[in-house]
C-alpha cells in the first residue's frame, strides 16, 4: 500500500553535560510506494551544535562522541551513525 511517512533526523549529544538528551535536527514528509523505498538527506552545520558554556560566557560546540539518527519519532532509530568532535 502507498503511504507517507515523516522522517525525523535527530542528534544525541555527548554523556555528562547538561545538555538535551536529543534534538530535532531535520524532518520531511516522504511519500512512498508500495514496496518502495525514499532517501532522506540531511545537512547539519557543526555551528548549530553549539551550547551556552558557562565556563566561557560563551557559545561553544561540545566535544564528545554523538549520535545521529533518523526514523519516524524520537524513539525510532531506524538508522545511527556515531561521530566525535574533539577539543
Amino acid at each position: 500500500m502507498d503511504g507517507d511517512e515523516v522522517a525525523q533526523a535527530y542528534i544525541r549529544y555527548p554523556d555528562g553535560r547538561r545538555l538535551p538528551l536529543c534534538e530535532l535536527r531535520a524532518f520531511e514528509r516522504l511519500s512512498i510506494a508500495a514496496g518502495g523505498a525514499a532517501e532522506m538527506r540531511v545537512a547539519i552545520p557543526l555551528a548549530s551544535l553549539a551550547k551556552w558554556d558557562i565556563q566561557t560566557n560563551g557559545l561553544a560546540v561540545p566535544a564528545g562522541e554523538y549520535v545521529i539518527f533518523a526514523g519516524g519519532h524520537s524513539a525510532d532509530a531506524q538508522v545511527e551513525a556515531k561521530f566525535n568532535i574533539v577539543p
